[in-house]
């Protein structure tokens, strides 16, 4: 019992940080793995329209995640799949709507293509509402021999007031900065050739797996994100013995 209260109070410290979801995904998935008991956890962050932004998984292989944020649309989106913007849509309940799944849902690619390719069988869901619009929706998986009960569906939804509150503080000149994660990028007048790239670029991109950005997960970066096509960066020659990016 005093281990679950100090795990209940570690949740609410972390979603009171207001750094954003994206930052906190790791430690906020963590401790509700601990606190329900599941094998790994993911959380979905969705944008204002309710369609997922972003996604962190706790032991997903990158291929399956690869496939989540390049072919979202392609896989995942057909009337069979019971996929991320699905849950987020649904009213009602907030939790529990993959507990008991049509057989349709094994016959899904959501199922085969990531619940299953990640080593998961079960799942027990949880939406996140923030003024009345699905923010983000967290999954809970365990294996074959371990299904979720009710009574796992119950203190899941004893999250979301902190989950809310994770969402809700979100500063946009909050003084948090990630210090280790600095990358520079130099594409072209399109955005679409990448000219340059730090070491640390990769890594940064695949850290924060944001869905709809053409970031290759199983290699090296190659080819810029899709937003370098939305501010055109532009290189100036050399001036006497310096060079300067300008972005217009």
């Amino acid at each position: 019992m005093r281990y679950r209260k100090r795990k209940w109070h570690e949740l609410d410290l972390l979603c009171r940080a207001g750094v954003g979801i994206p930052l906190l995904a790791p430690a906020i998935c963590r401790t509700l793995r601990d606190l329900i008991g599941a094998d790994a956890v993911s959380l979905f962050w969705l944008d204002e329209q309710g369609m997922p932004a972003g996604v962190f998984h706790e032991n997903a292989a990158d291929s399956a995640l690869d496939l989540f944020v390049n072919e979202y649309d392609r896989l995942f989106t057909g009337p069979s799949e019971i996929n991320v913007s699905q849950i987020a849509s649904r009213t009602g309940r907030p939790v529990g709507h993959l507990m008991n799944p049509t057989r349709d849902y094994y016959l899904s690619n959501t199922f085969n293509l990531l619940v299953r390719a990640s080593g998961h069988f079960h799942t027990l869901d949880l939406r996140v509402d923030v003024d009345h619009r699905p923010r983000a929706v967290v999954m809970l998986f365990r294996e074959q021999e371990r299904p979720f009960v009710d009574q796992d569906a119950f203190h899941l939804a004893q999250a979301l007031p902190y989950l809310r509150r994770a969402v809700e503080q979100r500063s946009a000149d909050s003084a948090w900065e990630r210090l280790d994660l600095n990358g520079y990028l130099l594409v072209d007048r399109s955005g679409t050739t990448l000219l340059k790239a730090s070491a640390e670029v990769s890594r940064i991109l695949k850290a924060y797996t944001i869905v709809g950005q053409n970031v290759c997960l199983t290699g090296q970066t190659t080819s810029p994100p899709a937003l370098c096509r939305n501010s055109a960066v532009v290189s100036k020659p050399p001036r006497r013995s310096s060079s300067s990016l300008t972005r217009q």
